[in-house]
């Protein structure tokens, strides 16, 4: 059975007594990826824990959620705040071009698309998808992408390098984040 190992394996992070889990996903591939929702922490908030096996090794790795995800339609802003304090404002533009759904990203990095012409792209609706992501629905028919909390936090706490690497590719590429003028 290939969960047999999953207590003993779990024993290297020292003291997880009293952690509850709920199993959201299991991938038992060429790495192991667990990624569990913990319900109660000693801090006193939830987190998302994704433990990854890495070269035999387990790792954890602790991700905040979001408390508050509030759209600003006006300012074409989400404004996302986590459960450990932490505050951001991300634009409907910068979401769109970091979508993560297979249109975009593809499934290598080869394959990413990059996204042009969204300037002014705007978020019709979001929906919560369990209780680890949401998905964004915006103006321009693309609804693919389901942000994980742990996507989200991502391009929450890399905003300035992301989006510094996303105006290189535009201009590498000749390409303008305004949309093309309509004849």
């Amino acid at each position: 059975n290939k969960f047999d190992n999953v207590e003993s394996d779990l024993t290297g992070f020292g003291n997880l007594s009293g952690l509850v889990v709920d199993i959201i996903s299991c991938t038992f591939l060429n790495d192991l990826s667990f990624l569990l929702r913990n319900q109660v922490s000693s801090s006193g908030h939830s987190e998302t824990v994704q433990l990854t096996q890495n070269n035999g090794r387990l790792m954890i790795k602790n991700t905040p959620i979001p408390t508050e995800i509030n759209l600003h339609q006006k300012s074409c802003l989400l404004e996302l705040t986590f459960d450990n304090g932490e505050h951001y404002e991300l634009t409907c533009e910068y979401l769109r071009v970091y979508s993560p759904s297979a249109d975009v990203r593809g499934h290598s990095a080869e394959q990413a698309v990059l996204q042009v012409g969204k300037a002014d792209v705007k978020i019709d609706k979001i929906e919560q998808v369990g209780t680890y992501a949401i998905q964004l629905f915006f103006d321009d028919n693309h609804d693919t992408g389901i942000y994980s909390w742990e996507w989200l936090y991502h391009l929450s706490k890399n905003h300035d390098k992301l989006w510094q690497e996303y105006l290189e590719q535009m201009e590498k590429a000749g390409q303008k984040r305004a949309p093309a003028p309509v004849n």
